[in-house]
């Protein structure tokens, strides 16, 4: 992991046996934050509470979600608001996960990617179900549930 972008050389893209998708992903790592680049055509932003609540996360859960770069551009795609989280708190390293994408298909990535997992519904019962079952003592998380 020698590149600015602290990602490896990427493999040559991984086809499923059916050949109908192809598989983006090309490795995982842990980097140094301040190696990262964030995406310039990032459109979302996060204020205050997103960015308390994603601290009071990883203070509770750790990391559970990783930071997405593309090897092609070197920009994130997901993750911005956990790096500037692990910037501010002087974090030494962040799980990474190494895409490839054009840089086509990178803004496409960026301009869907967030708003598909916002389309999901919520089964209320089974919300009702989970909830009785999570707690913490972290004030902005029990604020948050």
């Amino acid at each position: 992991m020698s590149e600015d972008n602290g990602a490896a050389p990427a493999p040559e893209p991984i086809q499923t046996p059916e050949g109908r998708w192809r598989i983006a992903i090309t490795g995982y790592g842990q980097v140094d934050p301040r190696t990262l680049h964030p995406n310039p055509l990032n459109w979302r932003t996060h204020g205050k509470q997103q960015t308390d609540a994603i601290g009071a996360s990883l203070d509770e859960l750790g990391w559970i979600d990783d930071i997405i770069v593309n090897t092609v551009t070197g920009h994130i795609l997901d993750g911005h608001a956990r790096l500037e989280r692990a910037l501010a708190e002087g974090e030494p390293l962040v799980p990474v996960k190494y895409i490839e994408l054009s840089p086509e298909k990178e803004a496409l990535a960026l301009v869907v990617f967030d708003p598909i997992s916002s389309m999901a519904g919520a089964e209320v019962e089974n919300l009702s179900a989970l909830m009785a079952l999570a707690s913490s003592d972290n004030e902005t998380l029990s604020t948050l549930m």
